[in-house]
């Protein structure tokens, strides 16, 4: 499937919202290029409005849309969310975590 988009969000909270707001401020990005998950559809539905990016219906659907992923989940999520993605994930995708920790 071709990537309609440079970034994905699987996540959508405080850090999410940080980094996409200054990839949008900057302009380094447009909102038509970025889509994010979130298991809360409500937070899910106030990072679409505030951004106006795409949102996936699933994280599955957002692997297969983004060229880069920012894996943005609390670290007791994390190993459940890396499982759902691996079997999506391709080669020259690049993955990225903002954990701050991990154990």
């Amino acid at each position: 499937m071709d990537k309609c988009c440079k970034i994905g969000f699987v996540g959508s909270g405080n850090m999410a919202s940080a980094i996409a707001n200054g990839l949008l401020e900057k302009q380094l990005y447009s909102p038509k290029e970025i889509i994010a998950s979130n298991r809360s559809k409500d937070r899910l539905k106030a990072f679409k409005e505030r951004f106006g990016v795409l949102i996936a219906e699933n994280n599955q659907e957002l692997v297969q849309k983004a060229q880069t992923i920012i894996i943005a989940v609390k670290p007791q999520q994390f190993l459940a969310v890396a499982k759902e993605l691996k079997p999506f994930l391709d080669k020259n995708q690049l993955v990225i975590s903002i954990m701050a920790a991990f154990r």
